[in-house]
């Protein structure tokens, strides 16, 4: 039995479909995969099955003081090879003549573009003031590195490091592990732009940049043993004594570092006293002690005031008593007989000098 004939086209000069039969692969337009659906359909023969790009990714922004650089220079690099185009933005694919090679121009062209508009989008003010003159994904990638990386001539990105490092300054008003973790952070960037900074130097650094509330904690800290004395554990006490600050507090955490700002650096004052609330014994009021109470100095104040004025009251009331009016009264009962008793009465008056 012969095969039927595949049918006519209307179209002269085209070629009619093929029928597929078992075993032979369906025939393809491209080279390229046909995607349905988001995956890549799979291919035979010699055709490489290339993976799934996603159509978005969520990259992460460059701060303007490259705080977060290393992260993003990781994650805009898998982003590049993801999308096969890494080695337009390292330099490794040069342009191709478009005289000689108009397709791959055009495709090299395509991938410059893409990768531009993914840095763009990933930088921010600074950031993208800094590449304003650059034409290419290389000269992009290029002058981005030379300013936070720290290895351009500039070294723009050793001084904010320093800067982040040395010039930090911790305060009650705000949770203090994102602050200390600030100050490692920079410390281990500085190790990798070939400036070390030793342990010891980052442990005191950690205790000195304290709020004036924790001043107590700073003074034990720096006068302990050397030999235990780390930034891991000069963390540890920092965080173990806000914690035990917040456990003692009567409110949210929210409301411990409002007070905070507010308390002019009596934070601990406030939050401690020998592992109790401190309660006024004269108002009854949380947060002082009696000694310390304005209502009770107050009143003090007060009666004191008072007393003054009754007192010089009556300096004037007797200073004013005239001469003729002062005598001395004394009654004398006669001669008593053998048997009565005698009452003898006497009325003083005080008689002016």
């Amino acid at each position: 039995m012969s095969t039927p004939s595949a049918p006519a086209t209307g179209t002269t000069g085209t070629p009619a479909p093929q029928l597929a039969t078992p075993g032979t692969p369906a025939p393809q337009t491209s080279g390229t995969p046909v995607q349905t659906q988001g995956r890549s359909s799979p291919t035979t023969g010699n055709t490489s099955v290339k993976p799934f790009v996603p159509a978005k990714f969520d990259m992460p922004l460059l701060e303007d003081d490259g705080e977060n650089y290393d992260t993003w220079y990781v994650a805009l690099q898998l982003a590049f090879e993801n999308r096969d185009i890494w080695p337009v933005v390292n330099g490794t694919e040069l342009c191709p003549d478009q005289t000689t090679d108009s397709a791959g121009y055009s495709e090299w062209g395509f991938k410059d573009r893409k990768a531009r508009l993914m840095m763009i989008a990933a930088l921010k003010k600074v950031g993208q003031k800094c590449i304003y003159h650059a034409t290419s994904a290389k000269e992009y990638w290029d002058q981005i590195t030379t300013r936070y990386s720290g290895t351009g001539s500039g070294n723009e990105r050793t001084i904010t490091l320093l800067q982040q490092f040395f010039k930090a300054s911790f305060t009650d008003t705000k949770p203090l592990q994102p602050q200390i973790n600030k100050v490692i952070y920079a410390a281990q960037q500085l190790e990798t732009l070939s400036f070390p900074i030793i342990d010891r130097l980052l442990a005191f650094l950690l205790a000195i940049q304290l709020p004036d509330s924790y001043a107590m904690l700073c003074t034990i800290i720096t006068n302990s043993d050397t030999s235990k004395i780390t930034s891991r554990w000069v963390a540890d006490r920092i965080i173990g004594e806000e914690r035990h600050c917040l456990n003692n507090f009567e409110g949210n955490e929210a409301a411990f570092y409002t007070k905070a700002g507010k308390g002019k650096g009596k934070l601990l004052q406030i939050t401690q006293g020998k592992g109790e609330d401190l309660k006024c014994a004269h108002c009854k009021k949380k947060g002082h002690k009696k000694a310390d109470c304005c209502k009770l100095k107050k009143e003090k104040a007060e009666k004191e005031a008072a007393k003054n004025a009754t007192d010089s009251g009556n300096a004037n009331s007797t200073s004013s008593t005239s001469p003729s009016s002062a005598m001395a009264k004394i009654t004398v009962a006669s001669e008593p007989d053998n048997n009565s008793t005698v009452i003898q009465l006497f009325h003083a008056v005080a008689v002016p000098c």
